[in-house]
């Protein structure tokens, strides 16, 4: 039940990257069409940075004007864009802030997003990265996907690098005039680009700093009419460049890339919020949803993409960090079970830190995931030095439920101390006092405190349950046995009980009966009664059922008090001789008493006693064996030469 709370909890978890996790600051920026000059980009920027300032809460606002060939792009600034980087104080909610900068007014076709700043080597935005082998279908596939992903909600902005077209002048020469006067494309294009910009000279060395010397022309054209009019010269005179070449101003792309042989171009959505993973999961549904031409493919990346393989790679090491600890664990304690019984806590140690991230509306990202991964180590000691001093009692001879009792009576507050140790230690961290602590602060501290929290009650409870499942089988099987050999003497007792009643009914009657028939007394001898063969006369078949029902060697039956009718006269006994039997008399002379020497003839008349042989019997038998073997072989050699 507890492992199903702990999954249910996942689906309402938020997902990101690596978040701000407490962080102050965040970067703004403005994306102005490509034919913007760079004087309207600076006072765009300016303009800009006053709003952004007026913000309650803003302290420091700082703006860069890049461009595709600034180096600063590859560190997160825009692309022929506006970055603007806004600081926050610490007593205002960033959120709040960035709601409010997204609500400010900018140039006309010009987009405003922000974002906490994904930092070197990763992405910012979720990308779309479209392939198309003709260039028409790109760039219908691109104006798409453009449209249908400004309906998604959470996202700032959309974006697409087709839509970086900037100003360009060209000039196409036409071959046949140039040729005319003496000229080919390639030297018309020379000249009017010498008269557009300075030619480089040389360096000249001025007080040990070197320095470049360019060659100006005087009247440099501004505009197009101007570069219309130029003048080439040549063997024929002066020609204007509009008389043999065409010159237009035009929008191109400021870069081309390509994959595999086919045109790329990528459309990039601003997320906005903490929620990454839904925003993915809602960009994913929307673009299964859209039909593209034929020979168009969308793949998305970015932001995106970065999270799923950390996700997948923190998930690895996580893996193998459980395979690393029973494999320790397993060298330590001998035992293929007991590793597994610790390893049980690790699934209920992720019921706590998901409860609390969710609880403090956190969302689960890198840091989380490596709060999961110290996780491990924690919980799993805890559960050794339980098991370990229990162990310890069990070969000390104590049964597996004393061991437990008293280890876990023993663990208790070393396990609370480290525990509570813990937790304190990182609350500051997890409550954000630590201020701009960076990528793994808060996540971290908050899946590492409600982890230790719940592995820990657990731990004390589960671990001990599950040990006395497992080892005490053979113990409580001891104890199963005993309690059925109990109950089976005990039956045996009371039949042994109730066959006792029935010997005690019988031999009364047996007696009574026996007692009407008085035996003679003879007068001069004592009468000797033989009570054996009363029993066996009268209650034989009585004691033959019993027996054989209740026969219990170790409690034989009591033996009946029986009467003897004995008649004792004062007759003097001088041996054994003067005996006589009661029931019979004789006048036979009385037989001698046999003497010890004689009384063994009948012992040894069947069975005769045979005397251990001495030494020197021995030796005489062991000398005449060998006189009878040398003389069989004597024999068998004679027979052999017999017939020689």
């Amino acid at each position: 039940m507890i492992l199903g709370f702990t999954f249910s909890l996942v689906p309402q978890l938020k997902t990101n990257f690596i978040d701000g996790a407490g962080s102050t600051q965040f970067i703004a920026r403005l994306s102005m069409p490509a034919s913007t000059t760079f004087e309207d980009q600076d006072k765009a920027a300016n303009d800009l940075e006053q709003k952004i300032m007026d913000v309650d809460g803003v302290t420091v606002v700082q703006s860069t004007v890049g461009s595709a060939a600034d180096g600063r792009v590859a560190f997160g600034a825009a692309a022929s864009g506006i970055s603007i980087t806004v600081q926050v104080d610490e007593k205002v909610d960033v959120e709040t802030v960035k709601a409010e900068v997204l609500e400010l007014d900018v140039p006309k076709d010009s987009d405003l997003t922000v974002s906490s700043g994904a930092g070197f080597g990763s992405s910012e935005t979720i990308d779309i990265e479209v392939a198309s082998s003709d260039n028409e279908l790109l760039q219908e596939a691109v104006d798409t996907l453009t449209a249908e992903m400004e309906t998604v909600p959470n996202t700032s902005g959309v974006t697409s690098t087709l839509d970086a077209d900037e100003r360009v002048l060209e000039i196409i020469v036409d071959r046949e005039k140039a040729a005319a006067l003496g000229f080919s494309e390639t030297q018309v294009i020379g000249i009017v680009a010498s008269q557009l910009r300075p030619s480089p000279l040389g360096r000249v060395s001025i007080e040990g700093e070197d320095a470049s010397v360019y060659v100006a022309g005087a009247n440099v054209p501004e505009s197009i009419a101007e570069i219309k009019a130029l003048v080439i010269p040549s063997f024929t005179g002066l020609v204007r460049l509009d008389s043999i070449a065409s010159v237009n101003e035009v929008l191109k792309p400021t870069s081309i890339t390509s994959k595999e042989g086919s045109r790329t171009a990528k459309v990039s959505i601003a997320p906005e919020g903490d929620d990454l993973g839904a925003i993915t999961l809602d960009i994913t549904t929307k673009l299964d949803a859209i039909e593209l031409p034929a020979g168009v493919t969308a793949t998305i990346g970015g932001a995106a993409a970065d999270q799923a393989e950390s996700f997948e790679q923190l998930g690895l090491a996580l893996l193998a960090a459980i395979a690393i600890v029973y494999v320790v664990m397993v060298a330590t304690f001998g035992s293929l079970i007991q590793p597994l019984l610790l390893l049980v806590s690790i699934p209920f140690a992720a019921t706590g830190a998901l409860g609390l991230l969710l609880l403090t509306d956190t969302p689960l990202g890198v840091p989380a995931l490596i709060g999961m991964l110290m996780l491990i180590g924690i919980v799993v000691t805890n559960a050794i030095v339980l098991i370990d001093l229990v162990n310890q009692y069990r070969k000390e001879g104590r049964s597996v439920e004393d061991s437990l009792v008293s280890g876990a009576r023993q663990r208790l507050r070393p396990i609370l101390m480290t525990a509570l140790a813990t937790i304190f230690a990182l609350t500051p961290m997890a409550m954000g006092l630590t201020g701009n602590s960076g990528f793994i602060s808060q996540p971290l501290a908050i899946v590492v405190i409600g982890g230790l929290f719940s592995s820990t009650l657990l731990t004390l409870i589960l671990v001990p349950t599950l040990y006395w499942l497992v080892e005490g089988r053979k113990e409580r099987k001891a104890i199963r046995i005993a309690r059925r050999e109990a109950k089976a003497a005990k039956k045996a007792e009371k039949k042994q009980a109730k066959a006792d009643g029935k010997v005690a009914v019988a031999a009364p009657v047996a007696v009574a009966t026996e007692s009407a028939k008085p035996e003679p007394v003879a007068a001069e001898t004592p009468q000797v009664v033989e009570a054996p063969a009363v029993i066996e006369e009268l209650t034989e078949d009585a004691l033959a059922d019993a027996i054989a029902d209740t026969f219990t060697p170790a409690q034989p039956a009591e033996t009946p008090n029986l009467s003897w009718s004995i008649t004792q006269d004062e007759v003097e006994l001088d041996s054994e001789a003067t005996m006589q039997w009661s029931e019979s008399k004789t006048d036979t002379a009385p037989i001698a008493a046999i003497q010890p020497e004689e009384s063994l003839d009948f012992l040894t008349s069947e069975n005769p006693i045979v005397a251990e042989p001495s030494a020197k019997d021995l030796k005489a038998q062991r000398k005449a064996e060998k006189a009878e073997l040398k003389a069989q072989k004597k024999a068998a050699k004679n027979s052999r030469h017999s017939g020689d």
